[in-house]
Parts: C-alpha cells; structure tokens; sequence
C-alpha cells in the first residue's frame, strides 16, 4: 500500500459506510412515515391511500425524498449540484411505485421480484446519472449499476421481509443495506473519474 493509495482508500471506506448508513436510514424513515400516514388515514377516516388510488405516488414521494435526503447529505461535498439527487430519487421511486406491481403481477415467482428491483434501479439510475453526469466522466454507468444493484438488493429485501416479519414490510430493510453496500461500492468506482 502506497502513500498516495491510502487517502484514496480511506475516502472510498468513509464513503462506503456513510452510504450505507444513509441509504438504510432513508428507507427506514420513509417506511415508517408511509405507514403512519397509512395508520392516521384508516383510523380516523377509514379509508386508505390504496382505495383511492393515490398509495404508490404518496409512497414513492415519502420514501424517494426520504432517500434521496439522506443521500444527498452524503453526496453534496462530493458532486456538483447533488441537490437534484433528491428529485430524481423522489421520480425514480414514484415511477416503481406506481407501476412495479404490474410486473410482479405480470411474472410470476422470483423473476418477477427481480425484475421489480431492476426497474427500481433503471427508474432510479437514469434520472441519477443526469445529477451525477456533472461532474463524473462515465457516469451513464450508473444507470447499470444501480439496474444490477437493486436487482440483487430488491429480492434480498423480499426474501428477509417474508423470513423476518412475515410481509410486514420491515423486512426490506435488509434489502437497503444491500443496496446501499452495493450502490455504495459502485459511486466509488465510479468517483476515479472526475470531470476536469
């Protein structure tokens, strides 16, 4: 190990945690407003989001900005004008919310999971990769990156959500720290490439 490598190496380790953390404690946030809005909605008017359509774009506004907050509290020392971070979070959530179910309906079994979580990561990657495409050299290659990473964190989501706490919805909080391990782990490869 170089004197040169080991700042390098230190960043991408701060930077890998502080995604982490930032991305689980974003979906842990936005869960839990979700489920209180939802909570206040069926108790004092007896009704809920999903009966008046409305669920999966009041869900994909809480948990992208939610996310996408936490996010950019990562990112704004990192790239130019990371503030967009949190609207093309907030799109990219609202587009799989209001029409992933179709495809896990339309598939069935695991594929159809997968496949939900790879559209996550195709609805999050591109608005994404317009923020980052700022300041990063090859930054289209996070629209693959963010495909595969939720395409693998999405179904480990599932798979702990039903095994943990039998669907509640808890569960996926293991699927974010995938994500946010694996998203993590993609920004620093793809942060060697700074505009000049």
């Amino acid at each position: 190990m170089t004197a040169a490598s080991l700042p390098r190496e230190r960043f991408e380790s701060r930077f890998l945690v502080e995604w982490v953390v930032a991305t689980s404690i974003g979906w842990l946030v936005g869960f839990t407003i979700c489920e209180i809005i939802e909570a206040i909605l069926d108790f004092f008017a007896n009704f809920s989001l999903g009966s008046l359509g409305l669920s999966g774009g009041v869900d994909g506004i809480v948990l992208g900005g939610s996310m996408g907050i936490a996010q950019w509290i990562v990112l704004n020392r990192r790239v130019p004008r990371a503030g967009w971070w949190i609207l093309a979070t907030i799109v990219g959530f609202v587009i799989v919310k209001v029409t992933g179910g179709g495809i896990t309906s339309a598939v069935d079994g695991a594929l159809g999971v997968v496949l939900t979580g790879a559209l996550l990561g195709a609805a999050l990657g591109v608005p994404q990769w317009l923020v980052l495409d700022r300041g990063y050299e090859r930054a289209a290659r996070w629209i693959l990156m963010s495909t595969l990473t939720w395409g693998v964190a999405w179904p480990v989501g599932v798979a702990s959500d039903l095994v943990l706490t039998s669907g509640s919805g808890w569960g996926f909080f293991v699927g974010a720290l995938i994500g946010g391990a694996l998203g993590g782990w993609s920004l620093t490869r793809l942060f060697h490439d700074r505009r000049a």
